[in-house]
């Protein structure tokens, strides 16, 4: 069993890879060629109210990301990573891989069409992939998905080397984007669309919208949705920006510390109740639980973010469990 699929397989009681959300395990210390292969498919979502939406998504058969996201990339600092891309789209759309930091102007394959890049992961940290060969239409339409690179010294820290408080127990993984449902709605119907008008009107937390991040099918609060924790645990969050706009990430009951952006640390450790990330932006934390049992909400302070289809409430909000 190579590692992609060990991770995969180990931890199949808590609903997604380690690194994505939950329980950390024993990770590889050795760098490795890795391959991806992903392809670019017309999905469509069904939203609250049984609303119809295509996307175009980066789907990975054998490695899925948290919540409903179709792909994610882990690897190790140090991987050999080659990702062989097939544009399975039905409209005349060039697509290529990007991640903004480590692989930039790349070429993009055609439809029908493939095209491989490869890279070597130098920097451990989180990062962002997506499309961008048609400027924002691929993150607007939803392409884009997490890449986590592990330290090499195989230990539960964010920084190489680091000390505390750059060190945890268990971490997870938020991807945010939006929708514009119009931009969409135009592209499938194959009219015109203006995208310096963009104005999302769905809001995504790991693909989900609440209260599909938090609860089951029966409207029951899922463990294996939630941000749970132990009490005197350290947690990790990382947060990746994968859309078009800013999203301010406001902790209800707790402060984290900011360890670093865009996998630079921070010269001055403050604590915060509320995280900025901005576009192509990662940023990752540590929050110590302490003694502070319960259940609290996480979510963007962008109000209409908070929103669907500008209903409240829905959108970008979850939740923390804290036993």
């Amino acid at each position: 069993m190579d590692r992609r699929e060990f991770l995969k397989a180990g931890v199949a009681g808590l609903g997604g890879s380690f690194v994505l959300g939950g329980i950390c395990l024993p990770r590889s210390v050795e760098a490795a060629v890795v391959v991806v292969n992903l392809t670019v498919e017309e999905v469509v979502k069904t939203m609250p109210g049984a609303r119809d939406i295509l996307t175009w998504q980066f789907v990975d058969a054998l490695q899925t990301g948290p919540g409903a996201l179709t792909s994610s990339i882990v690897v190790t600092e140090g991987d050999v990573v080659t990702v062989n891309l097939q544009n399975n789209l039905t409209s005349n759309y060039l697509i290529n891989f990007v991640i903004p930091g480590l692989l930039e102007a790349t070429l993009a394959a055609p439809v029908g069409g493939a095209q491989s890049y490869t890279f070597t992961v130098t920097t451990p940290g989180s990062y962002v992939y997506y499309d961008d060969s048609n400027g924002d239409l691929g993150r607007a339409m939803g392409l884009m998905g997490p890449l986590v690179v592990l330290p090499a010294d195989g230990s539960n820290a964010l920084t190489p080397g680091g000390i505390n408080p750059n060190f945890f127990d268990r971490e997870y993984t938020l991807v945010m984007n939006e929708m514009d449902s119009r931009i969409n709605d135009a592209v499938g119907a194959g009219l015109p669309f203006d995208l310096n008008n963009f104005q999302p009107d769905y809001f995504f937390i790991n693909g989900l919208t609440y209260p599909e991040t938090v609860m089951d099918a029966n409207r029951v609060i899922d463990d294996t949705k939630v941000i749970y924790m132990l009490g005197g645990e350290n947690v990790a969050i990382r947060f990746i920006n994968g859309g078009l706009i800013y999203y301010p990430m406001h902790f209800h009951g707790y402060h984290v510390d900011v360890i670093t952006r865009n996998r630079i640390l921070e010269e001055r450790i403050v604590e915060k109740d509320t995280v900025l990330v901005k576009i192509d932006e990662s940023v990752e934390t540590i929050l110590a639980v302490g003694n502070q049992l319960g259940l609290f909400p996480l979510h963007t302070h962008y109000i209409p973010g908070v929103t669907t289809a500008g209903y409240y409430s829905g959108g970008g909000l979850l939740l923390m469990k804290a036993v």
